[in-house]
């Protein structure tokens, strides 16, 4: 019988502490999937014959002092896991995995957001004394590493709320997957848009705050051009999955220029197998049959006879006729005369 009591705790004391942080991550995997159960309908029965019941389990609490789970714990949590999920289809699988989404994308969008608007003014604000020069080009990097970031939780998000999602390959659970992909997005939008949208940037801010001699304030408006190109890093951020498949073409499109794919064999371009995986089977010794002319076979695909004199016919001249001297059969559909 499960014992739900810890070695030093009497019997009619608190539920068992458990001092495993992992083992309590899975337990509320599990208490999320039955909520999400539970809100959209899905009937669900639990596999009957184990001694631990979804109650047992829910009495267990943290504690830093407490004891390890036991093994059929381990055993039960992750059971119920692998059943609720594969009951569920891949739409509602997708949907339970948005609500699973970190913190850390809401968290740090509006944190990106603030420093990317206190960027703008910190420079409309110094462009005012005459600081401009020297300035306006690290508020840029800053100001398109922002926007880039901003673009890549843009993109997450969005895959997040839409189901199906766009990018299926990417888990918006995975705390490191996230913030590689907005590292990633922060990257493209400040180097990529470096050589096209500091001069929007740099025309914005002057123009915003342009004083003439008499002391009258100057507005000049930006283009539409000049617009998309100041918001070309959140485009490059968002288009992250993109930018990569179009590296990773033009990668693979150089090293077949400079004859790199020649050396080895590439993936997917290995010599054939059989049905089960065995190597092809060595090549029959013997003439090969003349080109052009496919070699003709017998009912059930074996190679020809041989020929009385151990000789291939003459090209040009006709098969001899067989013992008997009856003419030769007639050509099937799948051979070529001579």
């Amino acid at each position: 019988m499960f014992d739900t009591k810890a070695d030093n705790v009497p019997d009619d004391s608190v539920p068992a502490r458990i001092s495993d942080e992992t083992f309590f991550v899975h337990v509320s995997r599990l208490k999320a999937l039955r909520t999400f159960l539970s809100q959209s309908a899905v009937p669900y029965r639990p596999s009957t014959g184990e001694h631990l019941t979804i109650g047992k389990i829910y009495e267990l609490q943290y504690d830093r002092n407490g004891r390890a789970p036991s093994a059929s714990e381990w055993d039960y949590v992750d059971n119920q896991i692998q059943e609720i999920y594969t009951i569920l289809n891949v739409s509602q699988r997708k949907a339970f995995l948005a609500t699973e989404t970190p913190w850390l994308v809401p968290i740090l969008a509006l944190v990106l957001l603030i420093l990317g608007l206190a960027d703008l003014l910190t420079l409309v604000a110094i462009n005012t004394l005459g600081w401009n020069n020297p300035l306006i080009f690290g508020g840029y990097v800053l100001f398109s590493t922002s926007l880039g970031a901003l673009g890549a939780l843009g993109s997450l998000s969005l895959n997040a709320v839409m189901v199906p999602q766009t990018d299926i390959q990417f888990d918006t659970t995975n705390k490191r997957l996230v913030a590689t992909r907005i590292i990633a997005g922060a990257l493209f939008g400040c180097i990529l848009s470096l050589p096209f949208g500091y001069g929007s940037f740099r025309f914005f801010i002057i123009s915003y705050n342009t004083f003439t001699g008499s002391g009258t304030q100057q507005q000049t408006p930006l283009t539409f051009a000049q617009g998309l190109l100041l918001l070309l890093p959140f485009v490059f951020g968002y288009s992250t999955s993109a930018i990569l498949l179009v590296l990773q073409k033009f990668s693979e499109g150089l090293e077949r220029f400079f004859g790199q794919s020649g050396r080895l064999p590439l993936e997917g371009r290995l010599a054939p197998a059989g049905e089960n995986g065995e190597p092809p089977p060595p090549a029959r010794s013997g003439p090969s049959p003349a080109k052009g002319r496919p070699a003709p076979a017998g009912q059930n695909g074996e190679p020809p006879p041989a020929t009385r004199s151990g000789q291939l016919p003459a090209r040009g001249r006709p098969a001899p006729a067989g013992p008997s001297r009856e003419p030769p059969p007639a050509a099937t559909s799948g051979e070529t005369r001579v």
